[in-house]
């Protein structure tokens, strides 16, 4: 209990001093420490009918990600914030040697302020890109999977039951250009970085991270710098985008809020 006395720099240097591989691996061990999501993961492949349907991606899901070979590992997380909107930083963002975006948040014209370079795109299936054109060519596509629906759509890549929303039905990606992010990271993010309640670890409706949380853990593990563009909203401009992409306003998201989840 005496971490919070520490500076942020200090406690970011004590909890993800120790590295953490990016990507699931074929060893249990690269995900020992996670409480929840080996079992789940390792049992849906673990079953004979799983083996067989997955045993042609199983060579590409699981080498690690390259960070690792990388000697100074310069990282951005692209969040999807309106602040990006019009702030030309595009370039910048560029910059960087690994250039991590989120979920469906498009680059296609909008390269001036967010860049038109992804390395990873992480995702959950219900934030996955829906529109075949907006995949960029040359990025991994990462899944962040927690329950078991999740891997059950990446082997099936349909719609199916368990999602909030509705999820892509196709992924226009080559075996070895697909990637399982971590599991631990997922767990990390909610319970040791923003300390959502644990529920004896299970994962579910109050304590699941947002993806931004959990791709700065993967970052904060895996990187030698860390940078972040795109979080955070503007509350005192109500009529600033709530998203880069879109425009919708933050007044509705406050109103929305107001309304329904007080």
């Amino acid at each position: 209990h005496s971490l919070p006395s520490l500076s942020m720099s200090q406690l970011i240097k004590v909890v993800f001093s120790h590295s953490v591989n990016v990507c699931v691996s074929s060893q249990r061990e690269d995900v020992g420490r996670s409480f929840f999501c080996p079992l789940v993961f390792f049992r849906f492949l673990s079953s004979h009918e799983n083996s067989d349907n997955l045993s042609c991606y199983k060579s590409h899901l699981f080498p690690l990600c390259f960070l690792h070979s990388l000697s100074c590992r310069r990282c951005i997380i692209v969040g999807n914030g309106g602040v990006l909107a019009n702030k030309s930083l595009g370039l910048k963002i560029d910059d960087y040697d690994v250039v991590v975006r989120l979920n469906s948040a498009p680059v296609k014209g909008f390269e001036k302020d967010v860049g038109g370079k992804t390395t990873l795109r992480i995702t959950y299936p219900e934030g996955a890109i829906q529109k075949m054109e907006q995949y960029e060519k040359d990025s991994l596509f990462v899944l962040a999977g927690f329950k078991w629906q999740d891997f059950k759509w990446l082997k099936y890549i349909s719609a199916s039951d368990g999602f909030w929303k509705s999820v892509a039905t196709r992924v226009p990606r080559e075996p070895h250009e697909i990637r399982i992010l971590n599991p631990y990271f997922i767990q990390e993010a909610a319970f040791s970085f923003i300390g959502l309640p644990f529920n004896n670890g299970l994962m579910g409706r109050g304590n699941i991270p947002t993806l931004g949380s959990v791709a700065i853990t993967m970052a904060l593990h895996n990187c030698d710098e860390v940078a972040v563009a795109g979080f955070g909203y503007d509350m005192s401009s109500p009529n600033a985008p709530l998203h880069y992409y879109e425009n919708i306003k933050i007044v509705a998201w406050k109103i929305f809020y107001k309304c329904y989840l007080r």
